[in-house]
């Protein structure tokens, strides 16, 4: 897991590489790991904070709405012959 400025707003926080091994779910690791990554933020003084998901993974989508992180209009292709593509949520911090 990483966390620091977004790339394309320095005064927005960002959260990236939040990854749990599939043997690890549902044993609380991936909440853990969100709420240590946004007490982060917070304590840099990141009134908002942006992740990208992929398009596809609808589990992962499910799970951050369910912590009020809201999808944004922005994409951005990650493989293109594949046709894989991110999308951006926001969460405000403050």
């Amino acid at each position: 897991m990483l966390t620091g400025p977004d790339p394309d707003e320095p005064g927005v926080g960002h959260l990236a590489r939040l990854y749990v091994h599939p043997t690890s779910w549902g044993q609380g690791a991936r909440t853990r790991l969100c709420a240590a990554a946004l007490g982060d933020l917070t304590a840099r003084g990141f009134p908002e904070a942006t992740l990208w998901v992929l398009e596809e993974n609808h589990r992962a989508h499910r799970w951050y709405e369910r912590l009020g992180w809201v999808q944004t209009a922005n994409r951005t292709t990650t493989y293109a012959p594949a046709g894989i593509d991110d999308v951006q949520y926001r969460l405000h911090l403050t």
